[in-house]
């Protein structure tokens, strides 16, 4: 991660790389009681939007101030 770079989008690399692994692994964002069992319910990008380097790299990230900006920039 281009510390510059994402410094003029307002974000740290740390940010970044949290916000790609959460894309390309997803994030368990709550829980289904199913019987006994709790069901951590995962969410992520559709395949089709992880399934290449160039789509990787076209990723949107969103900015504390609430813009958008491509993973590649």
């Amino acid at each position: 991660v281009d510390r510059v770079k994402v410094a003029l989008e307002g974000m740290d690399p740390e940010a970044v790389t949290k916000a790609l692994n959460d894309f390309l692994t997803g994030n368990v964002t709550t829980h289904v009681q199913l019987g006994p069992k709790l069901i951590g319910v995962r969410v992520w990008i559709p395949r089709d939007a992880r399934d290449t380097m160039r789509n990787i790299d076209n990723l949107l990230l969103r900015a504390p101030d609430g813009h958008l900006f491509p993973l590649k920039r």
